[in-house]
């Protein structure tokens, strides 16, 4: 979709907004004298100020979600018409001007990474520390620093051992240590798991817990990831075993019938899970592994 197009239905959308706006303008206040009384043009004009400036702030948000300036607007409409043209749709057009594929993802995953999760030195050099602690465990696991797999627990835990949450989605199943597994996972790779909560965390008996059974497990499910059967035939590569690890099997085969093999074309649809999180995920880990070794980890 152009942004012309996006100001257009803007503009529908948000006509009868900007009238009930008018007349709550324009209706007396209880404790005040009543306004001079507005024309019909006047109605109109104002109405359709309003309608403008609301538009205007409408694609001005979008503009600064996609990263793209106003200034920048003509060329990328210029771009999306090539594109078009090309035979692409118009949501394939924008959404590839604006910048997400693989590698423009995962650059803005490595920015999140910096600029949310690891802002400050003391932050890196603190999840260093937490890698280096568990380090011989994953190794021990046959996951080598600077592999992507070994990049998983920094995006689910920051290599804590100890981490805890609770997966609403899944009946309220607790998911624990530092690769996160739920209980039913924890279970079927050989785990001992409990119900235990974080409270309880220094005498549970949880192998989740424990750097070095759990990281042998995380090296066994991510081996039957990479040897699993994708729907369409598509081949194991890294990011759908990622987006698997992370939503799991039936959702990632659920996904490549509806938008094919190549995880980047996918769309957040918000069906079986696939929301934000799940769209942004195997960025975050390949991202967080170049970040890792960057850091100092795959020495």
């Amino acid at each position: 979709m152009s942004l012309e197009r996006a100001r257009a239905r803007g503009a529908r959308l948000l006509a009868a907004l900007a009238a009930a706006m008018v007349l709550a303008a324009a209706a007396p206040a209880p404790a005040e004298e009543d306004p001079a009384p507005m024309s019909r043009e006047e109605f109109e004009l104002r109405k359709e100020r309003i309608a403008a400036d609301a538009v205007d702030r409408a694609a001005g948000a979008m503009l600064r979600r996609l990263g793209i300036y106003e200034r920048d607007a003509q060329y990328v409409d210029e771009e999306v018409r090539k594109r078009t043209e090309a035979g692409e749709t118009g949501e394939q057009a924008l959404a590839g001007v604006a910048g997400v594929g693989r590698a423009d993802r995962i650059a803005k995953a490595r920015r999140r990474l910096l600029e949310v999760h690891m802002p400050t030195e003391a932050d890196r050099r603190r999840v260093l520390a937490n890698f280096r602690a568990v380090e011989g465990d994953m190794a021990g696991a046959g996951i080598a620093a600077g592999s992507v797999r070994a990049a998983i627990p920094l995006i689910e835990s920051t290599y804590n051992p100890m981490a805890f949450n609770i997966a609403e989605r899944l009946g309220g199943e607790t998911v624990k240590g530092m690769w996160q597994f739920t209980e039913s996972t924890g279970r079927g790779y050989g785990l001992a798991v409990t119900r235990r909560g974080a409270a309880d965390a220094a005498g549970d008996t949880d192998e989740r817990y424990d750097p070095a059974r759990s990281s042998a497990a995380a090296r066994a499910y991510l081996d039957d990831l990479d040897a699993f059967d994708f729907a369409n035939g598509c081949p194991a590569g890294d990011e759908l075993i990622l987006a698997s690890y992370h939503m799991g099997q039936g959702n990632v085969n659920r996904k490549i019938r509806k938008y094919g093999c190549d995880f980047w074309a996918w769309r957040k649809d918000g069906e079986h899970g696939f929301g934000t999180h799940s769209y942004n995920y195997p960025a975050l880990v390949l991202a967080g592994s170049g970040l890792m070794a960057e850091l100092g980890a795959g020495r």
